[in-house]
């Protein structure tokens, strides 16, 4: 009975203790500027990917999945990251998210990020004039 007792409360507690997180590489882009997005499922078990909601100016890629596990003063962590690319299409105020996950039955939320993205310069605003002679005398 006890040890039932126990893996039911070690449940419980990680179950509870779970949370969502996401992260940007940065949040003030240029038109066409590619950036990583994380998305982090703290000490939970998440099922599926995770729903992630963007505007018109963002585009996503899924990038792929990892897992680490840390271990201090006896308490084990475990993350699990989805990594995506961000791309900044038209200029504007963005968002991207909420972000939803489906973390041990249950659905958690990340709260959105907000993005700045900001017109690429003109070719002809960045290029530098340059003038020269050329002579063959010596």
């Amino acid at each position: 009975m006890s040890a039932l007792l126990l893996t039911l409360l070690i449940f419980v507690q990680s179950a509870l203790a779970a949370r969502v997180e996401m992260a940007v590489d940065s949040r003030d882009l240029t038109v066409g500027q590619t950036v990583n997005l994380q998305i982090q499922v703290i000490d939970g078990d998440p099922r599926g990917l995770p729903d992630v909601v963007t505007q018109p100016g963002l585009n996503l890629r899924y990038q792929g999945q990892s897992q680490s596990r840390m271990m201090v003063n006896f308490e084990t962590t475990r993350i699990v990251r989805y990594t995506y690319a961000m791309s900044a299409q038209q200029p504007g105020t963005w968002q991207v998210g909420p972000v939803t996950v489906d973390v041990d039955g249950r659905k958690l939320r990340a709260a959105p990020i907000t993005v700045q993205v900001r017109p690429r310069q003109d070719a002809a605003e960045s290029t530098t004039q340059v003038s020269g002679r050329i002579s063959d005398e010596t």
